[in-house]
């Protein structure tokens, strides 16, 4: 059996979050097949727009400042324009702006687990 990996140093150390995935290729035999599908791999998941994210207010449950950069959430969508969506997300990120009448707009930039 062969295996091949790779890494994305430059982004890991410009703060990016590790995010790692496996590929199984059964079918390929030659070393350097597999090295280019690696790094065909990488370049795709590499290349791809930033996180997904939210914008919520900031004084609204569980209000700016009871949770922080690292913790878990539950994302739950219920609209009429798009299926019901439920999922746990790691906040990788926040941005907070102030808002009209003292209520902040919080855009958390997430990462599904």
């Amino acid at each position: 059996m062969i295996a091949s990996s790779a890494t994305a140093t430059d982004l890991i150390d410009a703060g990016y979050p590790l995010i790692e995935a496996t590929t199984v290729y059964k079918d390929v035999t030659e070393q350097a097949t597999l090295d280019g599908h690696a790094a065909g791999d990488l370049a795709a998941r590499s290349s791809m727009p930033g996180p997904p994210s939210i914008t919520v207010r900031g004084d609204v449950d569980p209000v700016l400042g009871s949770w922080r950069v690292g913790d878990q959430c539950q994302i739950r969508i219920d609209d009429e324009w798009m299926p019901e969506y439920v999922g746990i997300h790691r906040i990788i990120a926040a941005t907070v702006k102030p808002g009209d009448g003292g209520q902040e707009e919080v855009s958390l930039a997430l990462e599904p687990i």
